[in-house]
Order: C-alpha cells, then structure tokens, then sequence
C-alpha cells in the first residue's frame, strides 16, 4: 500500500538527459548525478540524432552533451536542440587535453559561454561546460 502511495507523488527532481558516445563516462556521469537528491538521469544517448529523439519522448529539463560525439559535435547538437527546443538548457563538456588542438574558440560558437568551476576562461585550454 506504501507503494501505491509513493507511485502518485510527483517527482520534483530535474530531468537530466546524457549524451556522450564513450559508455563508461556516461556511466560515471550519471552516478554523480543520481546521488543529489534534487537531480535524476532520465536518459542516456551515445549519438546526437539518438539525443533529438530522447528529448522528444523523454523531456529533460536539461542535457549535458559531450562536445565530440560519433555522429556530430556536441555544438551542432546544442544549436539543433536550441533551434527545436529554445528554452531547454544545454551543457557541452569537453575534456581538457581535446580543447586547444581541436576546439579553438568555442565559447562563441553555438552561443554557448567558456568558464571552468575555478573561472578560468577557455582560452586557457582547461575543461569547460558550456551554456
């Protein structure tokens, strides 16, 4: 019967979707995730077109995308979600050895900002989520 119960409350944790085409950091990602009490992976997806259609069925209040995915980058994936869902946040991580060779001024590109958590801009080549 306490079953029954807990079924009918609503869930008030954000949705969060995961994108990223190597299995064990989505695995990694989402156990972070899934110990705040206030957050949930809904779902994980390795590709971007696989993402779109998540977001369609499953619709997270957020998604942390990759920026180098199999099928895409994690910009052109952030542009095609801000242009079909505009007011669904995105954040695109990448990792910080990738990001001077490959990803030269990205905190313009997509609209999306660059800063770490200890505020170093992305021209200095660290790791970086942007919005």
């Amino acid at each position: 019967m306490a079953q029954a119960k807990q079924n009918n409350v609503k869930d008030s944790r954000a949705r969060i979707l995961l994108v990223d085409d190597h299995a064990v950091v989505r695995f990694g990602i989402a156990q972070l995730i899934n110990r705040q009490t206030d957050l949930v992976v809904c779902g994980e997806e390795e590709d971007a077109s696989c993402a779109m259609n998540a977001i369609n069925t499953l619709k997270p209040d957020l998604v942390i995308a990759d920026i180098s995915l199999k099928d895409s980058s994690g910009l052109e994936l952030m542009r095609n979600i801000k242009a079909q869902y505009p007011r669904l946040p995105v954040r695109v991580y990448l990792c910080r050895n990738r990001f001077p060779r490959r990803f030269p001024g990205l905190p313009h590109e997509g609209g999306g900002t660059g800063k770490d958590s200890d505020g170093h801009s992305a021209s200095a080549g660290r790791g970086h989520l942007c919005q």
